[in-house]
């Protein structure tokens, strides 16, 4: 089974926030009974998440964006919604090293950037709908904003996502959550479990 993603969201590079877009696709399927934790070598960050989920992870060199990430983590539920053998209900962490600090301070001035860049990609993408504004938020003392929106797989499949932009000095965290229409409400105590155990 593969999984992808489908999604274009906002990384800040130089400076600015530039739109990209990213497809990993992760192979074969497996299962584990027990919990797993994730602690990262390069950047230190850790996560847990559900054993008979599968993780893929790679590095910048596996991406083709427009700014590449500098590590991609990707936790696969093999057993959820999918199209064709396509892999719908995952989640993903994926690390940007920026060429300046961002704090708590600079929030306000990130979050119009974040907006301007979200309203291009629904400009991209039609069915691409928000369910509310980007909003601060704080995941484990990280500041940062999220956002809720909807869309359809290239099949027309119902989809819904959120998106984590998480901000800690020089370093941005960005957390994906996307599932089909139908197995989100399935998948939010996995979802609720990653980010309440994410640390950076």
């Amino acid at each position: 089974m593969r999984t992808r993603t489908r999604l274009r969201i906002a990384a800040l590079v130089t400076g600015i926030l530039v739109l990209t877009v990213s497809v990993l696709a992760l192979g074969g399927c497996g299962s584990e009974p027990a919990a797993q934790s994730y602690s990262d070598p390069d950047f230190g960050f850790s996560f847990e998440y559900p054993g008979d989920w599968q993780l893929v992870e790679s590095d910048g060199a596996d991406i083709n964006t427009g700014a590449d990430p500098a590590k991609v983590i990707t936790v696969g539920d093999p057993e959820g919604a999918s199209s064709g053998d396509t892999g719908l209900d995952l989640f993903m962490v994926r690390v940007y090293e920026l060429t300046q600090v961002v704090d708590e301070d600079s929030m306000p001035q990130v979050k119009p950037i974040l907006e301007e860049l979200l309203a291009g990609y629904a400009g991209q993408d039609p069915t691409y709908q928000p369910e509310g504004e980007l909003t601060q938020t704080t995941v484990n003392g990280v500041p940062g904003y999220e956002v809720t929106a909807t869309f359809e797989w290239d099949d027309g499949t119902p989809m819904r996502t959120t998106f984590y932009f998480l901000f800690a000095g020089d370093v941005e965290y960005q957390l994906v959550l996307q599932a089909s229409e139908d197995t989100w409400e399935a998948d939010h105590a996995v979802f609720d479990g990653f980010v309440s155990s994410f640390r950076p």
